[in-house]
């Protein structure tokens, strides 16, 4: 039982509805006050946010009566009448008593009866092991002292390794289990990962970060280590084949040069050249096998020195798997008709990138064109992925035979075409012919929908007239183009918006 006494400081009443304004002053038994709280209602509940005691686990005694909140304050007004300023209140706190070998039988039968036991049960070092010695994850239930006993903790971990990060206590605990070896070592033996738990102490151990690194896909943890271990050529070369290529940035300096550990790097899928040194980078044995290793080792081809980046094998390897990759290669291949058409087959894209010289050669670039197959749709947001158009020489741009190749395949080039051949009825009818391969498909609702129809309509009689209204209605769509390109740069915007 604690004794408390209550003690009235303060009372008001105002003016035709009268308010009470309590003001109680808790006291512990040798009379220091505690806290003060306001006892307008529910005052109660106040003591318990005030002492730490929880409202349902004490109790209020005044003359031998149990108190209520209201029952408080009627109590007061009565003896207010009477004359009396003072009176004092009983706190007694109610002692609850757990059936600890109840809760334990439970625990026994099934472990995740943790979880609805009280918590001086789930705090019970004793009741918290016998649940976890069925299953690690009863661990995530415990409470209190459970949470940071040695014990709790090595069990937990043992069974399931991933309960190392529930445990919670105070700060000095939490640093001494952290710096238990046998404990990290019973996490890092069964996921390597788990070594970020470690305290620092622990990362300069070789056999423990050795442990880490050998776990599968766990080579990576090896950036965690000392420094010292970093150096480590052995400890390297086994982080290296756990793991899916380590970042050189961390291993030690004097290992960065290492061809033999670059090389198996390279082979677990760490393409990344630019952390390398110079001597490496114009490596071409290296080179090759970055490469020659799917989409991203072909565009490591801009980390490669300058003298393989003119290599023509190395980069017909790289364009072969990426077009795009043609940027970075030489001046020099990027004149290499070979060269550009073995990047125009993995990526349109790619004629971009090739020297203005075949840009320029018309029989070159219709050749090309060959290359790139006939859309479906015009002016549609999934058609404008690419364009040969846009980046042929302007000579070009206005010879009649190249535009009505190109926007025969592409309809969407026809916005880079010379301004007199976007006026023109043949290079106009290239685009919306239904005659040729291509089967337009506009989208639902586009105006060009409207071309269809009416294209349908034009072989009758009337066909010379609809071809004409066909033509005004592109040479509409191109005029609203070039107005949105001085806003916007790109008349590709408009069309993919509709």
């Amino acid at each position: 039982n604690v004794g408390a006494g209550f003690k009235l400081v303060s009372y008001r009443v105002l003016d035709r509805e009268p308010i009470m304004a309590l003001k109680v002053e808790v006291v512990n038994v040798s009379g220091d006050i505690v806290c003060s709280i306001d006892a307008m209602t529910k005052w109660t509940r106040n003591i318990e946010a005030c002492t730490g005691i929880g409202y349902h686990d004490h109790k209020l005694l005044c003359a031998g009566c149990i108190l209520q909140d209201k029952e408080g304050l009627e109590v007061y007004l009565d003896r207010k009448e009477a004359g009396e300023t003072i009176f004092e209140v009983t706190l007694v706190k109610k002692t609850k008593l757990v059936d600890f070998e109840h809760w334990q039988a439970e625990i026994a039968k099934d472990w995740k009866q943790l979880k609805r036991a009280p918590n001086d049960v789930r705090s019970d070092t004793t009741s918290v092991l016998l649940a976890i010695r069925q299953d690690g994850q009863a661990f995530k239930y415990a409470m209190g002292e459970a949470r940071c006993d040695r014990e709790c903790v090595l069990e937990a971990v043992r069974r399931t390794p991933s309960m190392i990060s529930r445990i919670d206590g105070p700060g000095e605990a939490l640093d001494l289990l952290y710096q238990d070896r046998e404990i990290i070592q019973t996490a890092v033996g069964q996921d390597g990962k788990l070594l970020k738990f470690a305290a620092k102490s622990l990362l300069a151990d070789r056999d423990l970060i050795e442990l880490a690194v050998s776990q599968p896909d766990c080579g990576e943890v090896l950036r965690l280590a000392a420094d010292k271990l970093k150096n480590d050529r052995d400890l390297v070369m086994t982080a290296i084949q756990n793991s899916s290529g380590i970042n050189w940035k961390d291993i030690g300096a004097s290992l960065c040069s290492d061809r033999e550990l670059v090389l198996a790097n390279i082979r677990r899928g760490h393409f990344w050249l630019y952390s390398l040194p110079e001597s490496l980078r114009a490596d071409a044995e290296v080179a090759a096998i970055v490469l020659q290793s799917g989409t991203a080792g072909a565009r490591e081809l801009q980390n490669l020195d300058a003298s393989l980046r003119d290599n023509r094998e190395l980069v017909l390897t790289a364009v072969t798997i990426d077009g795009t990759t043609l940027a970075h290669a030489s001046h020099g291949l990027r004149q290499d008709k070979d060269i550009v058409r073995a990047a125009m087959r993995s990526s349109y894209d790619a004629f971009q990138y090739a020297d203005m010289t075949l840009r320029s050669d018309k029989e070159f670039v219709l050749e090309i064109v060959q290359q790139v197959p006939i859309s479906t749709k015009l002016f549609t947001s999934s058609s404008m992925g690419y364009s040969i158009l846009k980046h042929v020489s302007m000579t070009l741009q206005a010879d009649r035979q190249v535009v009505v190749a190109i926007v025969s395949r592409c309809p969407w080039d026809l916005l880079y075409a010379d301004k007199d051949l976007r006026n023109d009825l043949d290079v106009v009818l290239a685009v919306l012919s239904e005659e040729g391969d291509r089967d337009v498909q506009p989208v639902a609702g586009h105006p060009t929908d409207a071309l269809r129809q009416k294209a349908a309509k034009g072989r009758t009689s009337k066909k010379k007239q609809m071809k004409a209204e066909l033509l005004e209605i592109v040479r509409g769509k191109i005029k609203e183009c070039e107005r949105m390109w001085n806003h916007r740069q790109d008349a590709r915007y408009l069309l993919m918006k509709e």
